[in-house]
């Protein structure tokens, strides 16, 4: 039976991240935890875990009211969420690494919250009929201020310069002009004893980092960005901006403020008291929660081509390294495609050209023809999408059907069967090549 929402306050079951669980629990909700690692509720070893398996993992009549998913900077590892018919949500994090992807993410959940307000524009392009939000990042502990403050300024982030090859550099030359230390590991070790926080950003997002170091009581000189920062706090009142990827900026800056710590302590306090105003983890938990109590009861009318994608980033993630974790995964990609096909979801070239490659490789790996099924159950219902055919076109080749090659070569050029031939062998082997669509 379904749960009387007006009765009890809703079981959420909360996917890649623990966010939000204490704060949801104090509400009066259920909260089970899934995912990579031991600090979840359900401890997830294998892509393609399901939402009935985790179902059956906590209980056998147990059914959530709704599945909130967490951004992790990846595909989502879980199968049957949009067969489910569970309202669903989801946080997209790192839209300025994965806008398109989240875009097209957006069609399958009932509400979507984005971290980098600069994107959503952008996702909408994606996906017209998603509902999406801006929701920002928040300070995800509390920590008390210390007035023993052992640095003029410091950072604390990764360094890596295959990941940041900009970060090291303006770190350099800013060591130069002024006093700062640079630090990895635990912000919380460095941030209350520091006059000042340096940001630097990956692609001018507004990152943990703002609210983390606004928390600790300390002075944040950070880029001066979009993404809602200047929306949420203001300029020399609760934190200090530089020019991005100015070093010399931020170093004159330091040193004004180092010069005078009254001034210093105030946009501190000041900036430390907005975030405990409104930049918590419950400010975000009520959110979030009252768009639940909007939407239980409300299934999302099942979409299933962008799980297709999801899981044809998985297997070409996997293809190197894990070639039977890239399997499960195609495979997972061509039940959602057939799902697709059947719900008369529109394939677009980029949608084809994700499929395509998870049949050249899957039919490859497994010696059959699997995923060949798939395509041409495709081509029926889009018999004019080039790409499609060229595939077709090249598998007749393969098998020595010359027949049945040249018809179908036709319906792309007629007379010009020898150049259909050789620019379906080159576009199968650049789709090998290729990792997705370009």
């Amino acid at each position: 039976m379904d749960r009387d929402s007006t009765l009890q306050l809703p079981t959420i079951l909360m996917l890649n991240q623990t966010w939000f669980t204490k704060e949801f629990k104090e509400i009066g909700c259920r909260v089970v935890t899934a995912g990579f690692g031991k600090h979840f509720d359900l401890n997830i070893s294998h892509y393609g875990t399901s939402i009935d398996e985790l179902c059956q993992m906590v209980s056998e009549d147990f059914r959530p009211d709704l599945i909130l998913i967490h951004d992790n900077s990846g595909p989502i590892a879980f199968t049957g969420i949009p067969e489910s018919r569970i309202p669903s949500i989801f946080y997209s994090v790192d839209a300025h690494h994965h806008w398109h992807f989240h875009g097209l993410l957006a069609a399958s959940f009932n509400h979507v919250y984005v971290a980098q307000k600069d994107y959503i524009d952008q996702m909408k392009e994606v996906c017209p009929e998603g509902s999406i939000e801006w929701l920002p990042l928040w300070a995800p502990i509390y920590i008390e201020p210390s007035r023993d403050k052992k640095y003029q300024a410091c950072f604390v982030g990764n360094m890596d310069p295959k990941l940041h090859p900009e970060r090291g550099k303006f770190f350099k030359e800013l060591k130069k002009q002024a006093s700062i230390e640079v630090f990895e590991g635990s912000y919380s070790k460095y941030f209350p004893f520091s006059q000042c926080v340096v940001n630097q950003t990956v692609r001018e997002d507004l990152n943990f980092r703002v609210f983390e170091a606004m928390m600790c009581g300390t002075l944040l000189l950070t880029e001066k960005t979009g993404n809602g920062l200047l929306e949420l706090f203001e300029d020399g009142v609760d934190l200090v901006t530089y020019q991005r990827a100015n070093p010399q900026d931020a170093a004159e800056k330091i040193n004004s403020f180092v010069k005078n710590p009254l001034q210093t302590i105030r946009i501190a306090t000041t900036g430390r008291e907005k975030v405990l105003q409104n930049h918590l983890p419950q400010h975000r938990a009520k959110k979030i929660f009252e768009k639940i109590q909007a939407i239980i009861g409300q299934p999302k009318t099942a979409t299933y081509l962008p799980w297709m994608i999801n899981f044809a980033m998985i297997g070409s993630g996997f293809d190197d390294s894990y070639p039977e974790g890239a399997l499960v995964a195609w495979r997972h990609s061509l039940n959602y495609a057939k799902l697709a096909i059947e719900n008369g979801e529109p394939f677009d070239q980029e949608s084809c050209l994700y499929l395509l490659r998870t049949v050249c490789r899957f039919d490859m790996l497994t010696g059959k023809n699997h995923g060949e099924t798939v395509i041409r159950e495709l081509h029926q219902s889009f018999p004019e999408e080039r790409l499609l055919t060229l595939y077709l076109v090249r598998s007749h080749l393969n098998r020595g059907e010359q027949a049945q090659a040249l018809q179908l070569a036709n319906k792309i050029a007629p007379q010009s069967e020898d150049v259909i031939f050789s620019a379906a062998e080159k576009f199968v082997a650049e789709i090998l090549d290729a990792k997705g669509p370009s």
